[in-house]
């Protein structure tokens, strides 16, 4: 394992002479298993990071305490002593050693009157306060922070300031907090709310979104009651005083000499089944409630860790076609044989399957976590393990792997360091080698579409009886409408809830590239020298030839000044401006990406309705990107290659004293003798489209 995992295993861990993780593989099989046979398969799946359960598992079986559930659900009605036997039981259980979800929306509103005293209520919000404060100070069983779900249904009079709660960073830091949104909610959103959810999820990523009329409709004991509850992670739906209890497939101990074995993932599915029923009636539960209706329900998570580095290995990339129906059929073997084998060992399980964050777990199996996509390749960890925050540098195993198969060791220095940069294979790392393939397969979860992410998602919730914690990532210049329309297409496919993250909305991350710590970070301001290099585009667009051409310092493939030009056709004075705005933002030290990015969202319908299909792209500002990312693209390869013509350098930034003595001596088109104009450092001819710059 690598060391940052022995560094946690080591501080949360290991029990008094355990100093490896067979040997707490060999702990927790011997308590769960029934007998000699049991004992040795589960000490075989979990030794071989095969199947991993939950960290309170990890931690407690074989002990004095042997409290195995992750998470607990407690109810809470409309009275004080309600109130603080939940603030109570939720003391007991972190302690413990788990997590607690809570739904407020039985507290009455703000300011409604308390009969019998003349008082009024103070509302939900206020006491979620109580519990962040008793919370605070609790670690869950002395290794980890106290995590709290607190819930509101969006009818509740008082949703619009829970929905606000925690604008200001820091508010109630042991809460996640969520809306339970209904069917009727979505088709007609009462707008001042809706607004509110987007703002905020706009802004800090809070409140999560949990689709409550989805989730109902996979409650196998609706006779019990609803669904009102979730834990901390919203990867599980409970009824009062239920409990989570989990376990993940390490998918790529499938992936055999070159390929998926389904034989062996059947059979680990098979296992995971059998071993979290086992845990269900081994668990020594905090409560006695939380015992009772965990046994009538028998309810069970077993989901996946990862799925990103399978389709890594089976050439696959997150979010495209292939990868898609290639989920589709693992969920739903899963599902099956799940389903199968709970029928043949009279589980009664009213669920079996939820996809968990593996955050911990997945750090020991060395693989990425849940369904998530890979965060990064070459990143800073940090974790808190020691009881301050320590900051580890990780490079994935199978990124190193094809870079060190690839590259000298000069050049893999090179393309780390990119890496860590920028967090991404695109922004020039071409000039590293060919990288094609790479940048297909290797994708970070900030160059997946947040509409490929919620695709993924929705695909997989398909076959998932319980719900999916997965964050749809989205890159910091997303609008509240783009916002908007996420959360409503995550309801349209049948997702159960959803985690949006905005770039740069929160300052405080546990994976952390460099192009992640600020989106307003910038580079220090460029000088602009008398002369640069230029690489010129020449794309088609729906209105006629478009020219990019793009200035470099000296030696370098840092882009510092943009000329737009039309061939004939187009607006020349909007294109110049373009080009202006673009080479002020790079002088500037803004990154070319944010340019690009910008002119990637805009579609004209000229280029998109084309009849002739004639244009490389769909707007005039998409070409601009695409031709200065094509400029770089080619600047990189001809460093790298040490290839450079004679057009390639030297040109003229500043000649404004000479252009205006050749203006002003009317100076003439070679090819159809009218007067030439300067536009945008070039002299060209408006009647024929000649340019000198071309």
């Amino acid at each position: 394992m690598r060391q940052i995992a022995e560094d946690v295993l080591r501080e949360r861990y290991y029990q008094p002479g355990e100093t490896c993780w067979d040997d707490v593989a060999l702990r927790v099989a011997n308590y769960i298993g029934n007998d000699e046979i049991t004992r040795e398969e589960y000490y075989q799946a979990i030794a071989g990071l095969e199947i991993i359960p939950n960290s309170p598992a990890l931690m407690n079986a074989g002990t004095s305490n042997p409290q195995m559930s992750a998470c607990f659900c407690i109810p809470i009605e409309d009275s004080i002593e309600s109130i603080f036997d939940a603030v109570k039981y939720a003391a007991i259980i972190h302690k413990s050693g788990g997590g607690t979800g809570f739904n407020f929306s039985d507290i009455r509103a703000k300011g409604t009157e308390v009969k019998g005293t003349g008082h009024m209520a103070s509302g939900p919000v206020s006491f979620m306060h109580v519990f962040n404060s008793a919370t605070e100070t609790i670690k869950q069983g002395g290794k980890r922070r106290g995590a709290n779900l607190g819930a509101l249904d969006v009818t509740h009079p008082d949703i619009k300031e829970f929905i606000t709660c925690k604008n200001k960073e820091g508010e109630l830091s042991n809460f996640n907090i969520s809306v339970n949104i209904t069917d009727e909610f979505m088709k007609n959103p009462d707008p001042e709310i809706w607004d509110l959810i987007v703002d905020g999820n706009w802004n800090n990523g809070e409140p999560g979104i949990l689709f409550q009329d989805t989730a109902e409709r996979d409650n196998k004991r609706s006779d019990l009651g609803k669904l009102k509850y979730r834990n901390p992670c919203t990867e599980v739906c409970l009824l009062a005083w239920e409990s989570c209890n989990l376990a993940s497939i390490n998918l790529m101990s499938c992936f055999i000499n070159g390929e998926f074995n389904w034989d062996k993932f059947a059979g680990l599915v098979r296992l995971g089944v059998r071993f979290l029923n086992d845990m269900l009636d081994k668990n020594r539960y905090p409560l006695p409630q939380i015992e009772e209706a965990t046994k009538k329900t028998r309810k069970i998570g077993l989901g996946v860790m990862g799925f990103a580095d399978l389709l890594i290995a089976l050439g696959m990339r997150y979010g495209d076609e292939d990868s898609l129906k290639f989920a589709d059929k693992l969920f739903k073997e899963m599902r099956e044989v799940s389903e199968d084998e709970s029928h043949l060992i009279g589980g009664n399980n009213a669920a079996l399957l939820s996809i968990a964050p593996t955050g911990s777990i997945s750090l020991f199996a060395g693989v990425s976590s849940g369904i998530e996509p890979n965060f990064g390749y070459v990143y800073n960890r940090s974790t808190w393990a020691s009881g301050e925050k320590t900051t580890y540098r990780e490079v994935h195993p199978m990124f190193e792997e094809w870079i060190r198969r690839e590259f000298d060791a000069p050049d893999c220095d090179a393309l780390l360091n990119h890496m860590l940069q920028f967090g991404t294979l695109d922004n020039g790392a071409e000039a590293y080698g060919t990288i094609l393939e790479a940048r297909r397969l290797f994708v970070t979860a900030k160059d997946i579409s947040p509409m490929d992410h919620v695709r993924m998602q929705a695909t997989i919730q398909k076959h998932i009886d319980q719900a999916i914690s997965k964050t749809i990532n989205c890159p910091a210049e997303t609008t509240k409408k783009e916002i908007s329309d996420l959360i409503k297409f995550a309801w349209e496919s049948g997702c159960k809830g959803l985690t949006i993250y905005r770039e740069g909305s929160r300052s405080d991350v546990v994976l952390e590239t460099n192009a992640t710590k600020k989106t307003e970070e910038k580079k220090e301001p460029i000088a602009i020298p008398r002369e640069i290099d230029l690489k010129s585009i020449r794309m088609n667009s729906a209105c006629g030839i478009l020219w990019v051409k793009t200035g470099f310092l000296h030696g370098s493939s840092d882009p510092i000044e943009v000329w737009v030009d039309a061939e004939k056709g187009g607006c020349r004075a909007n294109l110049e401006f373009i080009g202006r705005l673009i080479s002020k933002m790079l002088q500037e030290g803004i990154y070319y990406e944010v340019a690009c990015k910008q002119g990637d969202k805009v579609f004209c319908a000229a280029c998109v309705n084309n009849v002739k299909n004639e244009s490389e792209g769909y707007s005039c500002a998409n070409l601009i990107s695409k031709g200065i990312k094509e400029g770089i693209k080619k600047r990189e390869e001809d460093l790298l290659n040490n290839k450079m013509t004679i057009s390639d350098i030297g040109k003229k930034y500043d000649s404004s004293i000479l252009d205006a003595m050749l203006i002003g001596n009317g100076i003439k088109c070679p090819e159809c003798g009218a007067k030439l104009n300067r536009i945008e450092g070039c002299f060209t001819c408006s009647s024929c489209g000649y340019s000198r710059c071309k």
